[in-house]
């Protein structure tokens, strides 16, 4: 697992491809969802951690959902965002810094919905997640 993990981390990272997205959005019957590298401050670490990760955008900003397949408990990626909001997503040939804060209200919302629509799991993993809300986290470009 750790190899495939490693191709697919090299995929996003160069090229933009994300062969998980192609395989779960295939199983799901929908259209592959765009992908990038989110780079976080590990909380109990300190060192950077990347991981592929789904995003869409709004506006000038992107967004990600927590979902973690719908566990019980949020994802670490989230955790370390909790610690630490500073944060960088790259795309081939670009690498920006953004920070992280929790969407809310009529935004989370909004932001939810549209997900859901180009990725109608989310709702199956919401209901699975049971008392657990699912995060939509905006992330933020940082001002150079």
């Amino acid at each position: 697992m750790r190899f495939l993990f490693a191709i697919e981390k090299f995929l996003v990272r160069n090229f933009g491809i994300s062969l998980i997205s192609w395989i779960v959005c295939r199983q799901a019957g929908v259209k592959p969802v765009t992908t990038f590298m989110l780079t976080t401050i590990g909380r109990k670490s300190g060192r950077q951690v990347e991981t592929p990760i789904f995003y869409f955008r709004a506006g000038n900003s992107f967004y990600i959902i927590g979902s973690k397949g719908g566990a019980p408990e949020h994802p670490l990626w989230f955790r370390n965002l909790e610690a630490n909001p500073q944060a960088w997503v790259a795309f081939p040939r670009s690498k920006i810094a953004v920070r992280a804060r929790l969407a809310e209200g009529e935004e989370r919302a909004w932001m939810w919905d549209t997900a859901a629509r180009l990725y109608p799991p989310y709702n199956g993993y919401q209901a699975k997640a049971g008392s657990r809300e699912i995060p939509v986290v905006v992330l933020e470009r940082v001002a150079r």
